[in-house]
């Protein structure tokens, strides 16, 4: 019998080892692109046409819940932020890639089919199973010429396990940059053919009305464009297909210019208004901090699923400079490389998800790592919350933090944690930060699984 269940978990095991790289082809263009650094490229992740678990994606949301449906674009930001990262660290000698306008080159994802994978097969076979999948195409555009500089299918890329979508989501766009990287690097040019048929993206119609959009997509699959070449000598045949605008907002929707109010009225009316119950805004701690940085106890936990994660910047100091001063500095005076004349805007309606997202996942990650099926969310509400009181960055992004436990609906707080957190070493300044944030929730979530184990 042992001999048996031994042999399943090692199948078990060479089946998801073998599943992460997934099937990436190489269908057109011109491969020199990816190896050459003097270019940076915007990325778009394209969920139009997306089939989410067998169904459009919208629907598949709408049918799992509220909270899906307002989570998938900060999630796509956090996912996607995560794909920019471990693409320009895996090809740090070739072309780097941004979410912002660039030279004129755009890397497209068309998303076509995803699954995000399942936490009890996580956490009961392991060995990566349960990561999430997706399938699509990417192109990569200059100056928007329908003509792609290169065309790249991509069939069953997987990551591996986690316990929360979010984790899961998030490594399968790691993998996905990595397994990129390294397939592109190992095809051999000479047997890729010029590309010849232009692609109609919705990209290119941004600014064209709600109407239907008819697109070119010349990938039905590697085997067809084979088949094609084969036939047709350097011909592809074009597929049509209807594009329809996004249902949810894209990662990189612009959104009504925000400001971040000064006095503590406003700040409270400015985030209740986002749905934070105001006795969490409000919450102090008064419990008087031990030697080892904390005090209280979290006993009362014992059975919660989820708890509601706020992080409170309104005192914090960024680098010696107050939240206003910080945010005007951003504005007009930081290096080419920080500086966004739009930063106010984007710090509430990108930033600070992003930021919240970054320790969420690590805290998650410690406390599946010890089999406590709680975990953190940005969803407000829930009985218990976690404020975090973030009290300094420097320059690296290190920072501290006091992290609150609070009973949300009265606000008293019943265990306190003051923590000091590593940033980063080189990269944007809001990349510091993120890492920074990573670095706490990594702490908060050890912290907390030692008090609840």
């Amino acid at each position: 019998m042992k001999s048996k269940v031994l042999a399943i978990l090692f199948a078990l095991l060479l089946v998801s080892v073998s599943s992460f790289a997934g099937n990436i082809t190489v269908i057109s263009g011109d491969l020199s692109v990816v190896s050459n650094r003097s270019i940076t490229a915007k990325v778009v992740f394209d969920y139009t046409d997306l089939i989410l678990e067998g169904k459009p994606y919208m629907e598949h949301l709408q049918s799992k819940g509220h909270d899906f449906v307002r989570d998938w674009p900060m999630e796509s930001v956090a996912s996607e932020t995560y794909f920019i990262k471990c693409w320009n660290k895996d090809n740090k000698d070739g072309m780097q890639i941004s979410s912002t306008e660039n030279n004129g080159y755009m890397m497209y994802f068309h998303v076509k089919k995803m699954h995000m994978g399942s936490g009890a097969a996580s956490m009961l076979v392991g060995f990566g199973a349960g990561g999430a999948s997706m399938s699509g195409v990417m192109y990569i555009f200059k100056d928007m010429n329908p003509i792609p500089v290169l065309t790249v299918e991509i069939n069953d890329q997987t990551g591996r396990s986690g316990m929360t979508e979010l984790v899961r989501r998030t490594d399968l766009y790691g993998e996905l940059a990595e397994d990129l990287v390294k397939s592109i690097m190992k095809t051999n040019k000479s047997k890729v053919r010029p590309s010849t048929t232009p692609v109609q993206v919705p990209a290119f119609n941004m600014a064209s009305s709600e109407a239907p959009v008819q697109t070119v997509a010349p990938v039905a699959s590697a085997s067809a464009a084979s088949a094609s070449v084969q036939q047709n000598g350097a011909q592809e045949v074009p597929v049509q297909q209807t594009v329809y605008p996004a249902e949810a907002p894209a990662a990189n929707t612009t959104v009504q210019a925000v400001q971040v109010p000064q006095n503590s009225q406003t700040f409270e009316t400015f985030e209740q208004a986002k749905g934070v119950p105001a006795t969490l805004i409000n919450a102090e701690s008064h419990l008087e901090l031990g030697r080892k940085g904390d005090a209280g106890n979290v006993d009362e936990l014992a059975g919660e699923k989820r708890i509601s994660l706020y992080i409170d910047y309104r005192d914090a100091i960024f680098d010696n400079k107050g939240l206003e001063d910080f945010i005007e500095y951003m504005e007009s005076a930081a290096d080419d490389r920080d500086r966004d004349p739009n930063f106010r805007n984007n710090w509430e309606s990108k930033h600070k998800n992003t930021l919240a997202l970054a320790f969420i996942e690590e805290a998650n990650g410690k406390l599946s790592n010890k089999d406590l099926y709680v975990t953190l969310t940005t969803k407000q509400g829930c009985k218990y919350s976690v404020k975090v009181v973030v009290a300094k960055f420097d320059d690296d992004g290190n920072n501290v933090c006091d992290c609150l436990v609070v009973r949300t609906e009265t606000g008293d707080v019943i265990a306190h944690y003051r923590l000091e957190a590593k940033g980063g070493k080189f990269g944007e300044y809001i990349g510091l930060l993120e890492q920074g944030l990573a670095s706490a929730g990594e702490a908060f979530g050890e912290w907390l699984a030692d008090e609840l184990d």
